[in-house]
């Protein structure tokens, strides 16, 4: 009884909203669209809170992971360069912990925009090395 209602309930809420459904609308393409506009917000009230010369310092450290491509990510003075790019955040952001510098790292490589800006400032491959290089150094703590 109550398992076929249940079934035959879904059944007709599910017509109901395909019928309403512009035709071609595909559900993921809608998730995917909500997931990108909450990803969006969050990112331009997380750059809202950066002034000027704050975002050049922080681009500036970046751009180190650049001049660095030649070593190996695990390689002491790269890993330097991480600890300095998480004490920089925690020191004018928000503190900035080995899960949350982790994240940052993975949005680094694959956020365009991110990438984009961060191999501007040091060259090709730059954000994906960073990223490679905090992945080793959050792994390590």
């Amino acid at each position: 009884g109550f398992r076929l209602f249940r079934w035959r309930t879904r059944f007709f809420i599910s017509r109901r909203l395909e019928s309403e459904l512009p035709s071609g609308f595909n559900p993921a393409d809608f998730v995917t669209r909500q997931a990108q506009a909450v990803h969006d917000d969050c990112l331009t009230r997380l750059l809202a809170g950066f002034t000027a010369a704050e975002a050049a310092q922080l681009m500036a450290l970046l751009a180190q992971f650049g001049t660095l491509r030649s070593c190996a990510p695990q390689d002491a003075a790269v890993q330097e360069k991480v600890a300095a790019l998480q004490a920089f955040i925690t020191e004018h952001f928000y503190p900035c912990t080995d899960e949350i510098l982790a994240g940052l790292g993975q949005m680094y490589a694959a956020d365009e925009r991110f990438r984009t800006n961060i191999d501007a400032a040091g060259g090709d491959g730059c954000a994906v090395f960073a990223a490679q290089a905090i992945a080793f150094y959050c792994a390590q703590q």
